[in-house]
């Protein structure tokens, strides 16, 4: 599964990886949805803003769990 770094907390930014061979692909999947991801060293890293609200992360949520479905 998605392992995500609790370490940081307090910031808007939230920092991930996965065990799965297509994780890079997945870049490529949420920009065809409009999200922008950035890869983060061998991990990736969402940032949010004041403009992203709690519909916009539940979507990317669903986009990613769907690619890894």
């Amino acid at each position: 599964g998605i392992v995500v770094d609790r370490s940081e907390r307090d910031i808007n930014m939230v920092f991930w990886d996965i065990a799965d061979e297509r994780k890079h692909l997945l870049l490529d999947h949420l920009r065809a949805h409009g999200v922008k991801i950035l890869p983060y060293e061998h991990s990736f890293r969402f940032v949010t803003h004041l403009d992203v609200d709690r519909a916009d992360i539940d979507r990317v949520a669903d986009l990613v769990r769907a690619f890894f479905a």
